[in-house]
């Protein structure tokens, strides 16, 4: 299974992607794309029509989830040994959403598909496996 981050779901939904969409497309078709709350939720959270909306909400009803217990303590614990493991490896420390993201791949087992070189690096220190689309 492969987590995709929110900036590959916002490059498959432009007019114009700046990243080839095939193995993504190929992904959907074998149903081996993993999303979160917090990718969805900021997803919902862009600029849409209501019609748009109700058209992506329908999609990811089709998608695994793989989320976390977000009411564990320990889930938050690790969101944040995750700053101070950025911090030590002197990266730019990610979002809590960015960390939240990474977690639920990590913990899910999933490979991680994410355009973001910080979360790449954190992620490659944490064994969190990438995917390469190419």
């Amino acid at each position: 299974m492969v987590l995709l981050d929110t900036f590959v779901w916002i490059e498959f939904f432009k007019n114009r992607p700046s990243i080839p969409l095939e193995p993504l497309e190929l992904l959907l078709e074998e149903r081996k794309i993993a999303i979160c709350h917090p990718i969805r939720a900021e997803i919902l959270s862009g600029r849409m029509t209501p019609k748009t909306q109700n058209i992506i909400v329908r999609a990811m009803e089709a998608i695994s989830f793989v989320d976390l217990d977000w009411n564990s303590q320990k889930t938050w614990d690790q969101i944040a040994d995750l700053a101070q493991t950025a911090e030590r490896h002197k990266i730019v420390i990610p979002s809590v959403v960015d960390r939240m993201i990474l977690l639920s791949a990590k913990e899910s087992g999933c490979q991680l598909w994410t355009l973001d070189k910080k979360l790449n690096k954190l992620a490659t220190i944490v064994g969190v496996p990438l995917y390469n689309p190419s």
